[in-house]
């Protein structure tokens, strides 16, 4: 099996070739599906309506941080996001700017 000529390649390919952002999104996109079909997938009641679901979104203006980098969760249940202006604490209500203890 011989490699193709660079020729030959699509334009898609050769972008990715002379693209390292674009390489790391195709890698990121390409995992994530082969994760996604890989993975069981655990879904809700097919007998459950639409109406019997509850959805809440949180937005700059209820307390949210922009720029969020970094997103974990503790045992205890606490969500602490790692924004451009620090950490942040949430609840499940609202958020908490972190302030570290003085020493």
């Amino acid at each position: 099996m011989t490699l193709a000529d660079p020729e030959q390649l699509t334009d898609f390919v050769r972008s990715l070739a002379r693209n390292t952002v674009r390489q790391r999104r195709f890698g990121f996109w390409l995992c994530s599906w082969l994760l996604f079909l890989c993975a069981p997938l655990y879904g809700i009641d097919r007998d459950q309506k639409l109406a019997d679901l509850y959805h809440t979104a949180w937005t700059f203006k209820d307390g949210a941080p922009a720029e969020i980098h970094a997103l974990a969760q503790t045992t205890h249940g606490f969500l602490w996001l790692g924004a451009a202006a620090g950490w942040f604490r949430f609840d499940g209500i609202r958020f908490e700017p972190y302030e570290p203890p003085n020493p």
